[in-house]
């Protein structure tokens, strides 16, 4: 994305979605989350593109195990307003919030 951001302010759209390392884990409920980690990888997001301007971080949760409905959250509610403060200091609009379980197993329920 840094390398390539004059191009990108080129092309005739006015957002995009961004991956970033953790994009899979951060809200994954063995995740701890770290401003300063999320940030090193978001934050080069701040003010790089001018015409580019209402991007979105990508998350993935299906990957990194989904907490269970009656588990506690509260680590994954830590998690997730870490990565809104980083977000919003980074200069994103906001998340695109992917739940869906890609490679995950899937339990088959029989009565």
């Amino acid at each position: 994305m840094v390398a390539n951001h004059t191009y990108i302010d080129t092309l005739p759209f006015d957002g995009i979605v961004v991956k970033f390392p953790d994009n899979q884990k951060c809200l994954g409920p063995g995740y701890v989350a770290n401003y300063n980690t999320l940030y090193s990888q978001i934050g080069p997001m701040h003010n790089l593109l001018v015409k580019v301007r209402h991007n979105y971080a990508n998350v993935l949760i299906g990957n990194s195990g989904m907490v269970d409905p009656f588990d506690d959250w509260t680590q994954t509610q830590t998690n997730f307003v870490i990565l809104a403060q980083v977000c919003r200091d980074a200069g994103l609009d906001g998340i695109i919030y992917d739940s869906e379980e890609y490679g995950c197993p899937y339990v088959a329920v029989s009565y």
